[in-house]
């Protein structure tokens, strides 16, 4: 990734989480990237945002912004919560995702969303799986109906 150059921001949702922080130690040279999550840590700039409120989206948009890219690690993980939570894992995995789709499309950006999986393993193998995140930032594969559909 050292002759990949990137310009603009690029947000990265769950930036405290072990994901999304992880995807912040590996950016690329020159990126500059704008971490968000509901907990204040190294590497967010944006706390308390709320991902399923479109409201907030948007001012996070407006305060932060323009994006050249979105990497969405961010999610409830709690699986076997999930169960007992199922209102509120909805919200954080499927609601939040479309607020950030229906928010990227208006500035016509594509949004790499990452799945809830540790990145445990052995190193070469999870720093790969990481560094894939950034590339499908820079060079999206999904179709973009995918960002207009509802």
């Amino acid at each position: 990734m050292a002759n990949t150059k990137l310009e603009g921001k690029v947000l990265v949702t769950g930036a405290a989480g072990m994901l999304g922080s992880q995807v912040l130690l590996v950016a690329p040279d020159g990126a500059t990237v704008v971490g968000t999550d509901l907990a204040e840590a190294s590497g967010v700039q944006a706390s308390g945002v709320d991902l399923a409120d479109a409201k907030a989206v948007a001012a996070l948009w407006r305060e932060h912004g323009p994006f050249a890219g979105v990497i969405h690690t961010a999610a409830y993980t709690a699986v076997d919560h999930a169960e007992e939570e199922p209102e509120l894992a909805m919200r954080v995995n499927g609601e939040a995702c479309r607020v950030l789709a229906v928010e990227a499309a208006k500035a016509s950006l594509h949004v790499n969303v990452c799945p809830g999986v540790q990145p445990i393993g052995r190193r070469r193998r999870r720093n790969a799986h990481i560094t894939s995140v950034w590339k499908g930032a820079l060079w999206p594969q999904w179709p973009r109906r995918w960002l207009d559909s509802p």
